[in-house]
């Protein structure tokens, strides 16, 4: 393969990173994301659903990216999602971790154009978390910082009416005043359970970057795609391995594939678009060395200045609506069980008929063939134009150039399950019964700055990237790309049965871009004791946000 030519690949990535920086720096100057929670509290294993909407960048900038990321007080990362907006607009769902303790997080939304701007802000909500096995939360570490008051912005009204008796149901009009009902593009409205303690920290907090937040950084603007960064170090020393080529691969019908140079710091980056869900990558340094080094992938998150803590001690009705919340996650488990969202799947766009290495010359089927019990003897009896050699218990393999009608001087690129791999012992055990297909390319193949000998695809027919971990060069990392868009159909949904309990904390959630009549709906309450809070979200065409709650005290 054609690696005489590292030099020119290295400044062909700066010459792109220098002028895509310019382009990004002059469109994510100002840009802010507004992230808008369906509660501002929660037990362990719980599913938080926001909504996002982006400001300040001038563009309705359709698949732009939006990070949310679940942090403790001191700036430690829990979990993260990236999910893909539509003009300017987002919304996704966040997974609290089972086991995490009870406490004050903060939920942050950012887009990665907005770390090129040293003095950019964002945007945190607060969000209660409590622990579903503590049996007795009567005390918490919060915030030590003068809160946002949280009051109800002129031009929305809203009116909640309780049905009398024993009926559940609340019925609420909200209506909006001339001036902002033409303004407004979209409303966002929610009735859940009020928490006396957490309502207490629902207002957004502006924070701003820490000192050390520009050691990693690519200005990419992040169009339905997202920033795969990492670095190569070296295993004894931790010494940054600079300038050396990064493959990164995701193995697929239609395989998937990268490259990349180190720079000064070691660092690598994989700009992957139209991948959606958690799937396995596989990236390996190419060089005499790799055994040597080791490659770790860099998070992409924001660290915001942190946020000083002061104990408290709850109220008795405060520790009263915890314990009744830890109580009722407890029992709804055991009446309907854990509704877990739909298993981990990943699925990558293909954007072109054939894969990355273009048309095959030929692609053969063993299976047509009789049994043939490894890669020797299918390359003897199959592959016609595949030279496959063993000598000395050493593997080699060489194509058919048909553009002059010889054999390739070099190894081609070899392909197993779209992985490459350097090493052809790993093709010798492979058999008939094994092998779905086999892609062969009799040309030289050119990918940006670097060339094959042509390309040798072996593709297996129950495909495992099992065999990856044997092989020292290759590094698999299961990888949350974009995430799949979900409906929360829990949400306005009150207990099938009368009979069952009903533990619901959020009773209505609805996200409405026609405002052209006024707004009924109703909802059903839980059976959980507590007052409600309604909350309409109103953002307008200059991005403007007019928020308004209310209270209702029940019996």
């Amino acid at each position: 393969m054609g690696f005489n030519i590292y030099e020119r690949m290295k400044q062909l990535i700066c010459i792109i990173t220098i002028v895509a920086g310019l382009l990004s720096f002059r469109a994510g100057a100002q840009e802010q994301i507004h992230l808008f929670p369906d509660r501002t509290f929660c037990v362990s294993g719980d599913t938080v659903w926001f909504n996002a909407v982006i400001s300040g960048n001038g563009t309705d900038n359709t698949n732009n990216i939006v990070h949310v990321q679940l942090d403790d007080l001191g700036n430690n990362h829990i979990t993260k999602v990236s999910v893909a907006s539509d003009k300017n607009s987002a919304s996704g769902y966040l997974l609290v971790p089972d086991s995490l303790s009870t406490g004050v997080y903060a939920l942050k939304a950012f887009s990665n154009i907005q770390k090129k701007n040293p003095s950019s802000v964002f945007f945190t909500h607060l969000l209660v978390v409590y622990n579903r096995f503590d049996e007795n939360i009567s005390e918490f570490y919060i915030p030590e910082i003068n809160l946002p008051e949280k009051k109800s912005d002129a031009g929305i009204s809203i009116t909640a009416t309780p049905h009398s008796g024993k009926s559940k149901t609340v019925e609420v009009d909200v209506t909006m005043e001339k001036a902002l009902c033409s303004e407004a593009l979209e409303m966002i409205v929610t009735a859940r359970l009020f928490d006396p303690f957490a309502d207490q920290f629902s207002a957004e907090i502006k924070s701003g970057f820490t000192p050390s937040m520009q050691d990693v950084f690519m200005p990419v603007r992040e169009n339905n795609g997202v920033l795969i960064s990492g670095r190569i170090v070296q295993n004894q020393t931790e010494i940054p391995v600079k300038n050396t080529p990064v493959f990164l691969s995701i193995s697929d019908t239609l395989p998937y594939f990268d490259y990349c140079v180190s720079d000064d710091l070691g660092r690598f980056y994989f700009y992957v678009r139209n991948a959606v869900g958690k799937g396995d990558i596989v990236i390996q340094e190419v060089s005499k060395q790799a055994r040597e080094n080791k490659i770790e992938l860099l998070g992409n998150y924001i660290e915001t200045e942190k946020i000083p803590t002061t104990h408290q001690i709850l109220t008795l009705a405060q520790n009263t609506f915890a314990s009744d919340l830890v109580k009722a996650a407890y029992f709804s488990r055991i009446y309907k069980g854990y509704r877990s969202l739909p298993a981990d799947s990943f699925l990558i766009k293909k954007e072109f008929q054939y894969p990355f290495y273009g048309p095959p010359t030929s692609t053969f089927d063993p299976g047509l063939f009789i049994d043939l019990p490894n890669f020797q003897e299918i390359s003897r009896e199959i592959l016609h134009g595949v030279q496959y050699r063993e000598k000395k218990g050493e593997v080699s393999i060489r194509l058919l150039n048909k553009g002059n009608r010889s054999i390739f001087n070099n190894e081609p690129l070899k392909l197993l399950d779209g992985i490459p791999i350097f090493d052809p012992k790993l093709l010798s055990k492979l058999n008939t019964q094994t092998i779905e297909k086999v892609d062969a390319v009799y040309f030289k193949r050119f990918f940006g700055d670097i060339s094959f000998d042509g390309v040798l695809a072996v593709y297996s027919k129950n495909p495992t990237l099992g065999w990856v971990e044997s092989v020292p060069e290759l590094n698999i990392f299961k990888y949350t790309f974009i995430q799949p868009v979900l409906t929360p159909t829990l949400h306005n949904q009150p207990s099938e049965s009368n009979s069952i309990p009903d533990f619901r904390t959020v009773f209505y959630r609805e996200r409405r871009t026609d405002l052209a009549d006024p707004i009924n709906f109703r909802f059903e309450r839980s059976d959980i004791k507590g007052d409600v809070l309604i909350e309409v979200i109103a953002v307008c065409k200059d991005k403007r946000i007019v928020k308004t709650w209310k209270v209702i005290h029940l019996d």
